[in-house]
């Protein structure tokens, strides 16, 4: 129905060929017009709502994680995120991954470049001695590119990253409403999983983990490696973690701990996206970690009211963590890591 139902280009030259023939009249003209509109705007959405139906039917589950490496990406634009971001990879980092970090500056391509790459350079060695500190290993790299998005998306393919983790910028500018966010563009260009992380307190003081699931989460592809993240990340921490979702998807988190045995408390919580965060509000305790899996547009789990809950954070949830968790989409270069295998 959604591919067959509109009338465009064949209607409008026939209703054309037959108003200068003068067969019809203007009003037959406009109501075609309006029949134009109307088919094209009903059967665009017809057609995505059959095709996410048909995607979530066909689709198998994996509860199964992946023998790719673990590379984690930790773009770096402010020093004084630096021990921050470096302390949360450490945290969620899979402590029998070989690989090191990898810190990353992008230098905006200007006359002003080399100049300001030799500068950063000397605050991302801060980010290697904290990482070392730690009994971790950090390699440090800074690019020129003409932007940052740019610089991301393709230092993640040529690393063969998994993980990439940014910083909460806060409320938007103009230019990003013009323009889209740094998240928005990096979203748009990158299939990896992407962490955005707001710390304000010490997670060595977190007592529970409340992670907000939107419905049809166990259909993307990264959906047990976000779970394996949140279970790497309560064994660090000593914390129990809160489920918040739908049945459907709940039975799929047992399917992946079942698999993989993950340790720790956990207990599960069904909720509707439309109450889900004011429910979780008031069992939030002080020092509570809030994690939303969020989607990338057009996915099969994209939501529009957990799309739009970053927004809102800061409002309800002042003095907390939370981390937005934007699972993988695709698979991430493994035929060229099969390869090198």
């Amino acid at each position: 129905f959604g591919l067959s139902s509109s009338h465009a280009a064949a209607t409008l030259a026939i209703i054309l060929v037959g108003y200068k023939a003068e067969i019809i009249d203007e009003n037959i003209l406009n109501g075609t017009i309006i029949l134009i509109l109307c088919t094209c705007v009903i059967a665009s959405f017809a057609t995505q709502n059959a095709a996410r139906k048909i995607a979530t039917t066909e689709i198998n589950i994996d509860s199964d994680l992946t023998d790719t490496a673990e590379r984690i990406l930790v773009p770096i634009s402010n020093p004084v995120r630096i021990e921050q971001l470096i302390n949360f990879s450490i945290l969620i980092k899979d402590p029998k991954s070989p690989e090191p970090l990898y810190p990353l500056t992008v230098v905006a391509d200007d006359e002003k470049a080399t100049e300001n790459l030799a500068s950063i350079n000397t605050f991302m060695e801060k980010a290697k001695i904290h990482a070392s500190s730690s009994n971790h290993i950090a390699r440090v790299i800074s690019r020129i590119d003409t932007n940052i998005a740019d610089g991301i998306a393709r230092t993640a393919k040529e690393l063969m990253i998994t993980k990439i983790i940014l910083g909460w910028h806060g409320r938007l500018t103009t230019i990003d409403f013009f323009f889209g966010t740094l998240l928005e563009n990096v979203l748009a260009k990158t299939g990896q999983m992407i962490i955005v992380t707001r710390i304000i307190k010490p997670l060595n003081y977190v007592e529970n983990i409340h992670v907000l699931i939107p419905p049809a989460a166990e259909l993307e592809l990264g959906f047990a490696e976000w779970v394996k993240t949140i279970f790497t990340l309560s064994k660090q921490t000593n914390s129990k973690i809160f489920f918040w979702g739908y049945d459907q998807t709940h039975i799929q988190i047992k399917e992946v701990i079942k698999k993989n045995k993950f340790e720790a408390e956990y207990v599960f919580r069904t909720a509707k996206c439309v109450t889900m965060l004011k429910t979780i509000s008031g069992k939030f305790l002080p020092n509570d970690l809030l994690v939303i899996i969020n989607a990338r547009r057009n996915s099969l789990s994209y939501n529009r009211q957990v799309y739009q809950i970053p927004g809102t954070i800061e409002e309800q949830f002042v003095d907390s963590n939370s981390i937005i968790i934007y699972p993988e989409q695709e698979t991430v270069y493994k035929e060229v890591i099969d390869l090198q295998d």
